[in-house]
């Protein structure tokens, strides 16, 4: 029974390291989305804004709108937390 508990927790605590690995990527994820959303708003945007003034754009199959910026972290998951 021993051997069975301290196998269960070593999957466990492998098991928590995967999803913390998860976690951070995910939060370089949304930090990379928004740095690329800021740029475009920025640079990008305000050229097909001039070129929208210029009627460019006239008979463009799509039009060029603007990104929101994503908010939010992963949980952050804390030793012992739930005992």
């Amino acid at each position: 029974m021993r051997d069975a508990a301290r196998e269960l927790y070593d999957r466990v605590a492998l098991f928590a390291e995967h999803l913390g690995n998860v976690g951070h990527g995910l939060e370089k994820a949304l930090q990379s989305y928004n740095d690329a959303a800021a740029s475009f708003q920025s640079r990008v945007l305000p050229s097909g804004q001039k070129l929208d003034r210029l009627e460019v754009s006239d008979g463009a199959k799509r039009k060029l709108d603007g990104l929101a910026e994503v908010e939010g972290a992963p949980r952050r998951l804390e030793k012992g937390a739930g005992t």
